[in-house]
């Protein structure tokens, strides 16, 4: 749509066509890392980084977008689902993400279940926002060295993120803020053409 509006129109080098085209391109190139799976019953589709989409003994954090809810439209939120499998339970309670000089902790109500051959999962699933606001820790989304801290009544588990687990992070990262740019860069063309929207 904004290549057939650049090459019909053909607007001056400073038209926001081409920097929305340029963005577009970059967020396009980084969803062809990402998996999406596609949940028919309530129309959702989650948004995974390719091959962090399941917790397992080496992935215990896995940052996703969700869209729908049958509007099909992003929602601005990272989600995070944190988890681990080990051969005995911890009924953790509270997470710790250590990053640079950072920790940052919150209570979060977990799943538990036993998954077979003597191993167990304890899961949680929620908002990036209701742990670490971007607004607040923006080097989080960026660290090269994050420790997750699962705390629970029978001790802890510890878990350094994996070159997998940091790329999924920093990807979806990157997503975000080129969706948010994007809409910085209607929000301004709006303001400077209020006639065009009417």
């Amino acid at each position: 749509m904004v290549d057939e509006y650049i090459e019909t129109e053909n607007p001056g080098d400073g038209d926001s066509a081409y920097q929305i085209n340029e963005t577009l391109s970059e967020i396009h190139a980084l969803l062809q890392l990402c998996d999406f799976v596609v949940d028919d019953f309530d129309g959702t589709t989650k948004v995974y980084y390719k091959g962090v989409s399941e917790i397992s003994e080496s992935i215990n954090f896995i940052p996703y977008f969700k869209t729908g809810d049958y509007d099909f439209r992003y929602d601005g939120e990272m989600y995070f689902r944190l988890g681990f499998v080990a051969d005995d339970w911890l009924f953790f309670e509270r997470i710790y993400f250590k990053y640079d000089d950072t920790i940052v902790d919150r209570k979060w109500r977990s799943d538990r279940e036993v998954i077979g051959g003597g191993n167990i999962l304890e899961i949680a699933d929620n908002e990036s926002d209701q742990f670490v606001k971007e607004r607040e820790h923006p080097i989080f989304f960026t660290s090269d060295n994050i420790t997750i801290r699962f705390e629970g009544d029978d001790g802890t588990h510890d878990h350094v993120l994996t070159e997998d687990e940091l790329n999924a992070l920093h990807t979806l990262y990157e997503i975000d803020q080129l969706v948010s740019e994007l809409g910085n860069i209607r929000y301004a063309w709006e303001k400077q053409n209020p006639k065009d929207r009417e």
